[in-house]
Protein backbone atom coordinates (compact mmCIF):
# COMPACT_ATOMS: atom_id res chain seq x y z
CA UNK A 1 0.00 0.00 0.00
CA UNK A 2 2.46 2.47 0.75
CA UNK A 3 4.58 2.14 -2.92
CA UNK A 4 0.88 2.38 -4.61
CA UNK A 5 0.63 6.12 -3.10
CA UNK A 6 4.59 6.76 -3.90
CA UNK A 7 4.03 5.75 -7.39
CA UNK A 8 0.76 7.95 -7.14
CA UNK A 9 2.72 11.40 -5.75
CA UNK A 10 5.63 11.14 -7.95
CA UNK A 11 3.18 10.77 -11.97
CA UNK A 12 1.81 14.35 -11.25
CA UNK A 13 5.68 15.72 -10.07
CA UNK A 14 6.99 13.97 -13.59
CA UNK A 15 4.63 15.33 -15.78
CA UNK A 16 5.30 18.71 -14.26
CA UNK A 17 9.01 18.00 -15.22
CA UNK A 18 8.26 17.03 -18.55
CA UNK A 19 6.51 20.52 -19.03
CA UNK A 20 9.07 22.52 -17.89
CA UNK A 21 11.88 20.60 -19.80
CA UNK A 22 9.70 20.74 -23.09
CA UNK A 23 8.88 24.70 -23.03
CA UNK A 24 5.01 24.03 -21.87
CA UNK A 25 3.17 26.68 -23.98
CA UNK A 26 5.44 29.50 -22.92
CA UNK A 27 7.30 31.24 -26.11
CA UNK A 28 10.21 33.53 -26.45
CA UNK A 29 9.91 37.38 -26.13
CA UNK A 30 9.51 38.77 -29.92
CA UNK A 31 12.44 40.71 -31.03
CA UNK A 32 11.49 44.54 -31.51
CA UNK A 33 10.80 45.73 -35.24
CA UNK A 34 13.49 47.88 -36.28
CA UNK A 35 12.49 51.76 -36.66
CA UNK A 36 13.72 53.27 -39.47
CA UNK A 37 16.02 56.47 -38.97
CA UNK A 38 15.43 59.54 -41.05
CA UNK A 39 17.12 62.89 -40.54
CA UNK A 40 16.48 66.80 -41.38
CA UNK A 41 19.24 69.33 -43.17
CA UNK A 42 18.38 72.70 -42.98
CA UNK A 43 20.33 76.03 -42.86
CA UNK A 44 20.21 79.56 -44.19
CA UNK A 45 22.28 81.02 -48.05
CA UNK A 46 23.97 84.39 -47.63
CA UNK A 47 25.80 86.36 -49.58
CA UNK A 48 29.05 86.76 -48.84
CA UNK A 49 31.97 88.95 -49.70
CA UNK A 50 31.00 91.62 -48.02
CA UNK A 51 27.47 89.45 -46.30
CA UNK A 52 24.93 91.80 -47.81
CA UNK A 53 21.99 89.65 -46.43
CA UNK A 54 19.81 85.74 -47.12
CA UNK A 55 19.48 85.17 -50.91
CA UNK A 56 16.18 83.61 -51.47
CA UNK A 57 15.19 81.18 -54.71
CA UNK A 58 18.87 79.25 -54.23
CA UNK A 59 18.29 75.51 -55.45
CA UNK A 60 20.09 73.37 -52.93
CA UNK A 61 20.70 69.56 -54.70
CA UNK A 62 21.98 66.00 -53.28
CA UNK A 63 24.15 64.80 -56.02
CA UNK A 64 24.88 61.47 -55.08
CA UNK A 65 24.37 59.06 -51.91
CA UNK A 66 20.92 57.43 -50.97
CA UNK A 67 19.48 60.87 -50.76
CA UNK A 68 20.20 61.76 -54.51
CA UNK A 69 17.61 63.48 -56.34
CA UNK A 70 16.29 65.33 -53.14
CA UNK A 71 16.12 69.00 -52.98
CA UNK A 72 14.94 72.25 -51.76
CA UNK A 73 14.61 76.06 -52.71
CA UNK A 74 15.56 78.75 -49.77
CA UNK A 75 12.97 81.01 -49.03
CA UNK A 76 12.23 84.66 -48.09
CA UNK A 77 14.59 84.67 -45.20
CA UNK A 78 16.80 82.29 -46.82
CA UNK A 79 15.80 79.33 -45.24
CA UNK A 80 16.17 76.08 -46.69
CA UNK A 81 15.02 72.26 -45.01
CA UNK A 82 15.01 68.98 -46.36
CA UNK A 83 13.72 66.11 -43.83
CA UNK A 84 13.34 62.48 -44.40
CA UNK A 85 16.71 61.99 -45.09
CA UNK A 86 18.62 58.80 -44.70
CA UNK A 87 22.16 58.54 -43.11
CA UNK A 88 25.26 58.39 -45.02
CA UNK A 89 27.50 60.59 -47.65
CA UNK A 90 26.83 63.05 -50.06
CA UNK A 91 27.63 65.89 -51.95
CA UNK A 92 25.34 69.27 -51.75
CA UNK A 93 25.07 71.90 -54.36
CA UNK A 94 23.76 75.46 -53.69
CA UNK A 95 22.85 76.96 -57.01
CA UNK A 96 21.25 80.60 -58.63
CA UNK A 97 22.09 82.78 -61.74
CA UNK A 98 23.68 85.44 -61.23
CA UNK A 99 26.17 83.40 -58.46
CA UNK A 100 29.06 81.54 -58.51
CA UNK A 101 27.82 77.52 -57.56
CA UNK A 102 29.11 76.21 -54.16
CA UNK A 103 29.06 72.37 -53.54
CA UNK A 104 29.42 70.53 -49.74
CA UNK A 105 30.52 67.33 -48.83
CA UNK A 106 27.78 66.67 -45.70
CA UNK A 107 28.18 63.09 -43.66
CA UNK A 108 24.47 63.14 -42.09
CA UNK A 109 24.38 60.89 -39.23
CA UNK A 110 22.00 62.98 -37.33
CA UNK A 111 19.63 66.30 -37.54
CA UNK A 112 22.10 69.39 -38.80
CA UNK A 113 22.05 72.84 -39.81
CA UNK A 114 24.58 73.52 -42.56
CA UNK A 115 24.61 77.27 -43.64
CA UNK A 116 25.97 78.50 -46.57
CA UNK A 117 26.89 81.18 -48.07
CA UNK A 118 27.71 81.97 -51.84
CA UNK A 119 29.25 84.97 -53.66
CA UNK A 120 28.27 87.12 -57.04
CA UNK A 121 29.27 86.03 -59.95
CA UNK A 122 30.24 87.66 -63.08
CA UNK A 123 29.51 86.42 -66.72
CA UNK A 124 31.71 86.95 -70.14
CA UNK A 125 30.01 86.81 -74.10
CA UNK A 126 30.69 87.69 -77.92
CA UNK A 127 30.81 86.55 -80.71
CA UNK A 128 32.89 83.87 -82.51
CA UNK A 129 33.84 84.15 -86.05
CA UNK A 130 35.72 81.81 -88.24
CA UNK A 131 38.37 83.51 -90.89
CA UNK A 132 38.99 86.10 -92.97
CA UNK A 133 35.46 86.47 -93.88
CA UNK A 134 34.33 86.67 -90.67
CA UNK A 135 31.67 83.87 -90.82
CA UNK A 136 29.79 83.50 -87.49
CA UNK A 137 30.84 79.97 -85.86
CA UNK A 138 28.28 77.63 -84.73
CA UNK A 139 29.41 74.68 -82.46
CA UNK A 140 32.92 76.20 -81.45
CA UNK A 141 33.47 75.07 -77.44
CA UNK A 142 34.25 78.18 -75.26
CA UNK A 143 35.98 77.63 -72.07
CA UNK A 144 36.80 79.61 -69.10
CA UNK A 145 39.97 78.45 -67.75
CA UNK A 146 42.38 79.34 -64.83
CA UNK A 147 45.78 80.94 -65.78
CA UNK A 148 48.17 79.90 -67.25
CA UNK A 149 45.80 77.83 -69.48
CA UNK A 150 46.71 75.65 -71.98
CA UNK A 151 44.70 72.58 -73.98
CA UNK A 152 44.43 70.15 -70.66
CA UNK A 153 43.55 73.30 -68.63
CA UNK A 154 40.42 72.54 -66.57
CA UNK A 155 37.22 74.38 -67.38
CA UNK A 156 35.47 76.61 -64.61
CA UNK A 157 32.25 76.97 -66.72
CA UNK A 158 32.60 75.90 -70.66
CA UNK A 159 29.67 76.05 -73.31
CA UNK A 160 29.16 76.08 -77.51
CA UNK A 161 28.21 78.86 -80.05
CA UNK A 162 24.50 79.14 -81.23
CA UNK A 163 24.05 79.40 -84.94
CA UNK A 164 24.91 83.62 -84.97
CA UNK A 165 28.27 82.38 -83.72
CA UNK A 166 27.38 84.09 -80.09
CA UNK A 167 28.38 82.64 -76.52
CA UNK A 168 27.59 83.57 -72.59
CA UNK A 169 29.44 81.86 -70.02
CA UNK A 170 27.80 82.62 -66.71
CA UNK A 171 28.38 81.85 -62.61
CA UNK A 172 32.73 82.69 -63.29
CA UNK A 173 33.87 84.35 -59.78
CA UNK A 174 34.90 87.76 -60.42
CA UNK A 175 38.08 89.61 -60.26
CA UNK A 176 41.18 87.32 -61.31
CA UNK A 177 42.92 86.84 -64.85
CA UNK A 178 41.30 83.74 -66.41
CA UNK A 179 42.26 82.42 -69.70
CA UNK A 180 39.50 82.15 -72.76
CA UNK A 181 39.92 78.88 -74.85
CA UNK A 182 37.95 78.43 -78.32
CA UNK A 183 38.19 75.39 -80.13
CA UNK A 184 36.80 73.89 -83.11
CA UNK A 185 38.00 71.31 -85.42
CA UNK A 186 39.89 72.43 -88.70
CA UNK A 187 40.75 75.45 -86.73
CA UNK A 188 43.58 76.03 -84.59
CA UNK A 189 42.68 77.35 -81.34
CA UNK A 190 42.66 80.41 -79.63
CA UNK A 191 43.29 81.43 -76.13
CA UNK A 192 43.93 85.04 -74.54
CA UNK A 193 44.07 86.35 -71.31
CA UNK A 194 40.52 88.51 -69.53
CA UNK A 195 39.99 90.00 -66.72
CA UNK A 196 36.13 88.66 -66.07
CA UNK A 197 34.30 92.17 -64.23
CA UNK A 198 30.75 92.18 -64.35
CA UNK A 199 29.52 92.25 -67.58
CA UNK A 200 32.92 91.67 -70.11
CA UNK A 201 32.33 90.67 -73.57
CA UNK A 202 34.65 88.93 -76.01
CA UNK A 203 34.87 88.61 -79.78
CA UNK A 204 37.37 85.84 -81.29
CA UNK A 205 38.01 84.83 -84.56
CA UNK A 206 39.22 81.36 -85.22
CA UNK A 207 41.55 80.80 -88.11
CA UNK A 208 41.53 78.04 -90.17
CA UNK A 209 44.67 75.12 -90.02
Amino acid sequence: MPRNRIAVVCAPLAALLLVVACGGNSSAPASPTPVATSYTLSGTVSEASPITGVVSDVRIDVLDGPNAGRSAMTDNNGRYSMSGLASGLFQLRATKSGYVRVDRNVTLDSNTTLDLNVVRACFIAGTIREGSNGVPSFGATVKVVNDPGGPSATAIVSGTTTADGSYRLDGIPCGPVRRLRVEKDGFRPQELSVTINGETYQDVTLPPL
